[in-house]
Order: structure tokens, then C-alpha cells, then sequence
């Protein structure tokens, strides 16, 4: 049994050394695992906007060839064509199926328009008139058309939207 009237200050301040050590650890850690999840934290967001980026110049890409169909009534030069197609590939990757399907749905949708336009400028080379039938669905084309630019973030759902992902708030 150790003397309770054997104290010396020597003892005592290797042991309040030792203690002070101990809590010191514990303190670091604690930092250490706060610093180590604002690691995370930000390597997640970090990860969040290189996702939303990528998914945003697929949308992007989508409106320059819808726009371009648009402004200029006709198929897009090839450029802006292969980008879409591109895109649209890569959706797949990046989005439900169901946004892939609907890009080249879209993409489908404007080749008949071109092959409209063309057969319309045909026509009107040799006969120096529209078919009817023509300029009734060139009118519908060019309304799916306004539509499908007005709606094209429809397309892409909340998957396109920055802010907490729906996979991630479903968990």
C-alpha cells in the first residue's frame, strides 16, 4: 500500500503531466475528426457541382439545337448536331434512361423535320408552291418545336437542379 503522507511534488506533477497529455489528445482528436468531416463535406459538394456541371452542358447543348431549329427553320449544322448527339449519349450515363430516350426522341423528331424541309424546298424548286399538307405539318413541327424548348428543363426533371439531389433525400 503506498503512504499517503508520502507526497511529493515531483509525483504529482509527473502524474498532472501525464493527465494533461491525455486531455491534450483527446482535444486534437476531436479537432482533427471535426476538420476531417469538413473534408468530406466539401469534397461532396465538390463532387455535386462537377455532376451538376456536366448534366448542365447536356442541357445546354439540347437548347442550342433546339434554338437553332428554331431561329434558322432547318436542321442544325453539323457541329451543333454532333454535340447534341454527344450529349444525349452521355445522359445516359448521367440521368434516368427516360432523360436519354427523350433526347433522341427529340433528335428523331427534328431528322423528319429536316426531311420535311427539304421534300418543302423540293416542292417548291419544281412547282414554285408548298403542298398544303406540307406547310399544315410544317406549322405542327414548328409548334412541337417552341413547345419542346419551352419545356426542355421538363426533360431533364429535378436531376438537373443543384440543390440536394432527390437519390440522396429518398435515403
Amino acid at each position: 500500500m503506498i503512504d499517503p503522507y508520502s507526497f511529493t511534488w515531483e509525483a504529482f506533477a509527473t502524474l498532472f503531466t501525464g493527465l494533461v497529455a491525455v486531455a491534450g489528445a483527446v482535444v486534437i482528436g476531436l479537432r482533427q475528426t471535426q476538420i476531417l468531416g469538413r473534408q468530406v463535406a466539401l469534397a461532396e459538394m465538390d463532387q455535386r457541382i462537377a455532376l451538376f456541371e456536366r448534366r448542365f452542358k447536356i442541357y445546354d447543348d439540347a437548347n442550342l439545337f433546339l434554338n437553332h431549329m428554331i431561329a434558322f427553320a432547318g436542321f442544325p449544322p453539323k457541329p451543333i448536331e454532333d454535340r447534341f448527339r454527344a450529349s444525349a449519349l452521355e445522359a445516359r450515363l448521367l440521368f434516368p434512361s427516360k432523360v436519354h430516350d427523350d433526347l433522341w426522341a427529340i433528335y428523331k423528331r427534328a431528322l423528319q423535320y429536316d426531311v420535311l424541309k427539304k421534300k418543302m424546298a423540293a416542292d417548291f424548286a419544281r412547282d414554285h408552291q408548298y403542298a398544303a399538307d406540307d406547310t399544315d405539318q410544317e406549322l405542327i413541327e414548328n409548334l412541337w418545336l417552341n413547345e419542346t424548348l419551352i419545356n426542355l428543363l421538363d426533360v431533364f426533371g429535378d436531376e438537373l437542379k443543384l440543390g440536394e439531389s432527390p437519390t440522396k433525400a429518398s435515403k
